[in-house]
This record gives structure tokens, sequence and C-alpha cells, in this order.
């Protein structure tokens, strides 16, 4: 209904042009660049494993299923660390109180025994959020990007 009469596919195409054409480092501030920041954070740092101490990452799902894109929800991906273990890394972007329990679960669904690292821009590596991942079991790191991840994935800590 949507699309009129546009083939299924030729609809899908012109909203991933529309979605491609804003969410770029470049882009001006728009809704569409807005959107999913911790997949597009999780995206990046999947490029560039090495910001992690990683070799390899891939997606992997959360623990609870994504309703929609506008509600934030940690964005996850498992793979190997430089040592090879396992590694589990959640991206969020935003201070978000349950980051660290969902990424707990994330990792005791997929890898109990795995590196859990929590990967935040700079701005959002706030003292609760390090203070939570410190209380686990197993305590997970907590990674602060440069907070111009968008251009250029920098760790700063």
């Amino acid at each position: 209904m949507l699309h009129g009469r546009l083939p299924t596919a030729d609809a899908l195409a012109a909203v991933v042009d529309a979605v491609l054409a804003q969410r770029h480092a470049a882009a001006p501030p728009h809704p569409l660049n807005r959107l999913a920041a911790e997949r597009w954070l999780r995206a990046e740092v999947m490029r560039q494993p090495q910001v992690v101490g990683a070799r390899s990452l891939a997606p992997i799902d959360p623990t609870v299923p994504r309703d929609n894109v506008k509600d934030a929800v940690p964005a996850a991906a498992l793979g190997e660390d430089e040592a090879g273990g396992q590694i589990v890394v959640v991206c969020s972007a935003g201070i978000d109180l349950d980051l660290v329990p969902a990424a707990a679960d994330t990792r005791a669904w997929h890898a109990p025994d795995a590196r859990l690292v929590l990967v935040v821009p700079e701005r959002d590596a706030h003292p609760v959020t390090r203070a939570l991942a410190a209380s686990l079991a197993a305590p997970a790191e907590v990674v602060a990007v440069a907070g111009d991840w968008r251009e250029a994935l920098v760790r700063i800590d």
C-alpha cells in the first residue's frame, strides 16, 4: 500500500538508497542517521575488530528481540580475540542502564566463557556503566571510542 504499484524488490531498493544517502559520516543530522546508532557502531567495530582486541567478529542476536528501530537496543557480535579465545562485543550509544545486564545475558546465551567487551562512545563511558561492568561475576571491559566514531573508529582508553 505504501509504495503503490512498485514491485517489492524495487520498493525495498528505494528505501535502502534513501537510508544510505543519509547514513554516512559526512551527512548532516537527520533521523535516518540517528536511528539504531548502536548497530552502526557495531558495524564499524566489525570492520575494525582490532579496536577491541579481536581478530574477527560477526553479528549475533540479542537475548530480547528488537521490536523496532526507534528504541535503542544494544547490538552484539561474537568472534575470536587476538589470543584465539571467544569474545562477545556489545555496542551501545547513549547512557543505557540496561547495557551491562543485556550484555551479560547475551554472553551467557551465546558464549558463556567468552571475554565480554562493551563498546560505547566516549561521552557514554559513564562511571556507572564501568562500575556495573566491573561488578559482573566475570567482569566486562568497557572500551570507549572517540566521539567522532562515525568518521573514524579510534579507541581512547
